[in-house]
């Protein structure tokens, strides 16, 4: 359980406020991020500590509206031959956009055999710096569905990755376009033994 007045007798900074305010966003504007915004949150991301400094990831933005869409598409394809009902129904919904419609959409690759733990915390800066600096962002796995699909083999050649690593998951990027609110948290989880 969380100590007594923690919530009131909390220390707030700019970093922690971030946190606090960062949402994902499901909705965004058409206007295309700047190549500075792009370039301060992939070094942001490519700041975040890795075990043993391996840095085991790739980073690919993707702003050809085009390729998100044929992203997309064959999201929906793979998700059609999913397991799982309610992936089923996004994928034979035409209407679904995976990415929301984002200008922006950070692919982020794992060199062969990483766990993912590292790009986790590398995504955590991005999303966060992009809050910082008023910009919207949802983490996504589901795209990589994509590659269940006979189109997936395609999307992959033109994504470009380098050898040695695979997809492991997105972030939609783009000025927000709703303002959802927070979702209540579970601060029950906390023990403190002294």
């Amino acid at each position: 359980m969380m100590r007594k007045g923690c919530e009131n007798g909390m220390i707030l900074n700019e970093v922690i406020q971030t946190m606090f305010e960062r949402r994902s966003v499901r909705a965004y504007q058409a206007e295309q991020l700047s190549d500075e915004q792009l370039d301060t949150l992939l070094r942001c991301a490519i700041s975040a500590p890795s075990a043993r400094n391996a840095q085991p990831w790739h980073f690919t933005v993707l702003q050809d509206s085009k390729l998100i869409d044929d992203f997309a598409g064959a999201f929906r394809e793979g998700a059609r031959r999913s397991n799982e009902e309610w992936i089923r129904k996004l994928g034979e919904n035409p209407d679904y956009h995976v990415f929301f419609h984002a200008p922006t959409v950070v692919l982020v690759s794992a060199k062969e055999g990483e766990s993912g733990f590292n790009l986790g915390l590398a995504v955590q800066n991005l999303v966060l710096a992009a809050q910082s600096m008023g910009l919207a962002s949802v983490i996504l796995g589901l795209p990589l569905r994509a590659f269940e699909g006979d189109g997936g083999r395609e999307i992959l050649e033109r994504l470009k990755l380098p050898a040695g690593f695979r997809p492991f998951m997105c972030v939609s990027l783009g000025y927000p376009d709703q303002a959802p609110e927070a979702r209540p948290r579970n601060f029950d989880v906390v023990d403190w033994i002294r």
